[in-house]
């Protein structure tokens, strides 16, 4: 990492110094004899230490990501793989084309298997879909104790 240091001057600090690390940055800030102590007896340990926590926050972030990678691909096992679709009315006729859709599905779990696909639309447009494509008797639609549920006619 290359590191780059900045001194100025503010109101509320007579002296700041701002180390650059990366993208990162740490400043200290005070009088001008405690700014200078600390730059001169404290500094190399500030800066091993602040090095440290930039990379210990690197590598949380790293595994943050790699576990969102790992729940989006658990994501896509969980549903059906569909081809690319020019609308959601598509989107949702392709997922019940499968076998995934020939049990009856909940609005949650057809946003949820669209998301999948990255066919991504609100939960208002995936409901007014749904009524339009069951009054054209493509889909078929009944209440549960957990609300409608949908499945291909």
């Amino acid at each position: 990492m290359q590191g780059r240091l900045k001194l100025t001057r503010t109101d509320s600090a007579p002296y700041l110094i701002r180390v650059k690390i990366g993208d990162r940055e740490i400043e200290i800030g005070g009088t001008k004899e405690d700014v200078l102590a600390t730059f001169e007896e404290q500094l190399p340990a500030i800066v091993e230490k602040t090095i440290s926590a930039f990379v210990q926050a690197e590598q949380g972030r790293a595994e943050g990501i790699e576990e969102a990678e790992m729940a989006e691909g658990r994501l896509k096992a969980e549903y059906p793989s569909i081809p690319t679709v020019k609308s959601c009315s598509e989107g949702v006729v392709e997922l019940f084309k499968t076998k995934w859709g020939m049990r009856p599905r909940t609005i949650g779990d057809i946003r949820e298997a669209l998301r999948a696909n990255e066919v991504l639309y609100p939960v208002t447009t995936i409901s007014g879909v749904l009524v339009n494509l069951t009054r054209h008797g493509k889909i078929r639609r009944w209440k549960t104790a957990s609300g409608y549920v949908y499945v291909l006619r």
